[in-house]
């Protein structure tokens, strides 16, 4: 690919301003190529083409892992949360895209590009005001709701691990989608917020726009330990399908602590659910 050639992965890893513009001109030019050539499915193949974008990337990052996670010098943190932090940066520039986007772009291409995204809002409205229906058994009590969430967002960070398994970064693609929705959400409550700043100029609109956030900020006391279990679930099925893409003598003297190393970040994954949900579930029900 031409961007692959242009942005070297050693250059991306070490300058957060060139991996900014990076992550930019992926989702810009993806989005174009998908409203331009597939107008009708492009809410979703510019997901994947951001995905596809990232795979070379992210596959030199996962080979550069293998060799930490094999090496018996290297901390644990330092073996993971180098891969984890890339997951975030990512995440947190795709949202700011998808935000910008979402607010700039006319009502007719908004439409077409955030289609899919919209539909995952209103399905998850719709599931929680159903919750509050007379008899309903999700609500019988705090527990029950409380589990609902909990598996439910279980069942993600498993298909999450799964694509990561099957397709190395094949999570990214979950991920991406994340972002997009979570953009779409902010992107919603800034554009919710312009008219109460009518007149104001473009003082009025920075306004709006940081209200915006702030409002998308509600989504963070349990989105981060619902985001970070993904993160966890990406990492450890992206490093297992790297180590058995190639190593294999390496993976059997290293066995053990490579189960370990995988059982405790799945570990911490699942706690994060738990305690993401138990917020949710206490926001849903205050």
């Amino acid at each position: 690919m031409v961007l692959e050639s242009i942005f070297k992965t050693k250059a991306l890893l070490n300058s957060h301003l060139l991996f900014l513009l990076y992550t930019v001109i992926v989702a810009v030019i993806s989005i174009a190529v998908s409203v331009i050539f597939f107008k009708e499915s492009a809410s979703i193949l510019s997901i994947a083409f951001i995905t596809f974008a990232f795979m070379y990337f992210l596959n030199n990052v996962y080979f550069h892992t293998e060799k930490e996670v094999l090496s018996h010098e290297t901390s644990f943190f330092r073996r993971y949360l180098f891969v984890i932090e890339i997951y975030v940066k990512i995440f947190v520039v795709l949202v700011i895209v998808f935000t910008t986007l979402y607010i700039f772009l006319p009502q007719d291409y908004r439409d077409v590009v955030f289609k899919e995204q919209v539909k995952t809002l209103e399905g998850v409205d719709n599931l929680r005001s159903s919750l509050f229906i007379t008899g309903n058994m999700y609500v019988e009590s705090p527990s029950d709701l409380f589990l609902y969430i909990f598996l439910n967002n279980l069942g993600v960070m498993f298909a999450i691990l799964l694509f990561s398994f099957l397709y190395g970064v094949g999570a990214l693609f979950i991920i991406v989608y994340q972002a997009s929705v979570f953009g779409t959400v902010v992107g919603t409550k800034i554009l919710s917020e312009v008219p109460n700043y009518i007149g104001q100029g473009a003082y009025g609109h920075v306004l709006a726009i940081v209200q915006g956030y702030i409002a998308g900020l509600g989504l963070l006391p349990h989105g981060v330990f619902e985001l970070l279990s993904y993160f966890l679930a990406a990492v450890v099925g992206g490093i297992v399908s790297a180590i058995l893409h190639g190593h294999y003598v390496e993976v059997r003297r290293n066995f053990m602590r490579l189960i370990l190393d995988l059982s405790i970040i799945l570990g911490v994954a699942i706690v994060c659910l738990v305690i993401g949900a138990l917020i949710e579930a206490n926001i849903i029900l205050s």
